[in-house]
């Protein structure tokens, strides 16, 4: 014969929340009630300190799940839901609570900027761009194949020789791929055709070609950088809020 197990009882409000998420892996607040016998009022009640209420999803968490992850979000969620229930008491709990979590916002002089980084909006690289080439120019980014592909409206010194690379092979790589190599943080590596000891053709690596394409992505992405921190504040407040809400 078995012998039936008892119930779980306690008198504390703290155990019963242990109790109930190893038994459950989530806050209950009937379970909660009753292992403690209190009503759901003197559950939440007794609980303040330990639980909150999730705007979204209108469950109740634990002060450690809801208090971490993407609290950025989480302000905003808050936000909005008080705006609609600006009487409700536990949402104001929230509110007041994640609110205390945010981090510390990075201004944008202390951004370390990438060029090619994802996050940054397709139209400042397109902006970037034109003033590099001095010329329109389309930037397009395809998520499909991670690819960026950049075509000018018309080709002139910038592109044809400045930001151009000609290698022995004689196929010039023109500066809006340049630029391509910049964005995506990659380099070409030329080749050339010599005939081998036996008559055959052979190809050897361009290395002066493929160093001088290095330099001038380098160089790309250097001016990059330079050119964002001169763009007027109100772009340069885009980008930091932009920032610390992806990514802080």
């Amino acid at each position: 014969l078995f012998k039936k197990q008892e119930a779980f009882t306690t008198d504390d409000p703290v155990e019963g929340l242990a109790h109930c998420l190893n038994e459950k892996g989530k806050v209950d607040i009937d379970f909660i009630g009753g292992t403690t016998a209190n009503t759901n009022e003197e559950t939440i009640s007794a609980l303040e300190q330990y639980i909150y209420l999730n705007p979204l999803s209108r469950q109740w968490e634990t002060a450690d799940q809801y208090l971490s992850g993407n609290v950025v979000a989480k302000l905003s969620a808050a936000k909005d839901a008080i705006e609609k229930e600006a009487g409700n008491k536990q949402l104001q709990r929230s509110l007041n609570a994640i609110t205390k979590v945010q981090p510390e916002k990075i201004p944008f002089e202390l951004l370390d900027f990438n060029m090619g980084e994802r996050w940054i909006p397709i139209n400042y690289y397109e902006q970037f761009a034109v003033h590099l080439f001095e010329t329109k120019t389309t930037v397009s980014y395809f998520s499909s194949v991670d690819s960026f592909k950049v075509v000018p409206d018309h080709f002139n010194a910038k592109i044809n020789d400045e930001f151009a690379v000609t290698p022995k092979s004689g196929k010039t790589m023109y500066g809006n791929i340049t630029l391509e190599h910049a964005l995506e943080n990659t380099a070409p590596f030329f080749t050339y055709e010599v005939a081998g000891p036996d008559g055959s053709k052979i190809r050897k690596p361009d290395n002066e070609a493929t160093q001088l394409a290095h330099q001038k992505i380098e160089q790309i992405r250097t001016r990059f950088v330079e050119w964002l921190n001169e763009l007027p504040d109100k772009d340069k407040k885009f980008i930091e809020q932009l920032y610390n809400d992806t990514f802080n």
